[in-house]
């Protein structure tokens, strides 16, 4: 897409701040002094490594919601095929672009609908 001179290329504004993800990656990458089960001495690790461990260690002991965290980050999240129809004669694949704006506008208007307050002229709610 051409940008106007002058027009911003992210018409939306900046991404918003992600602060719980932003402490959670320093402390991830904080690196911690743990002992060497083999000698006894210490070695500097990251706790996101100390973390990956103990998601394993729960999976093996069989924590059915760590292996599949596991699965998942390792392999993606298994595809969830959707079907539907508009109707009992119409398939998704039959359905044209101006039915899919229809669809959209539609719902668009509904939300407008519910998420409005109406009032009376005192400010009560109906």
């Amino acid at each position: 897409m051409a940008w106007k001179k002058g027009q911003s290329g992210n018409p939306r504004g900046s991404k918003p701040e992600k602060l719980i993800r932003d402490a959670l990656m320093v402390a991830l990458h904080e690196e911690v002094t743990v002992k060497d089960g083999k000698n006894g001495r210490g070695k500097k690790v990251k706790r996101l490594r100390l973390v990956a461990e103990a998601i394993v260690e729960q999976a093996i002991a069989g924590n059915t919601a760590a292996a599949k965290e596991i699965a998942d980050r390792v392999d993606g999240k298994s595809i969830q095929p959707v079907e539907m129809s508009i109707n009992e004669h119409v398939t998704v694949e039959e359905v044209t672009d101006a039915d899919l704006l229809e669809i959209v506008q539609a719902v668009r208007q509904k939300r407008k609908t519910n998420g409005a307050r109406k009032t009376n002229g005192a400010g009560t709610v109906h």
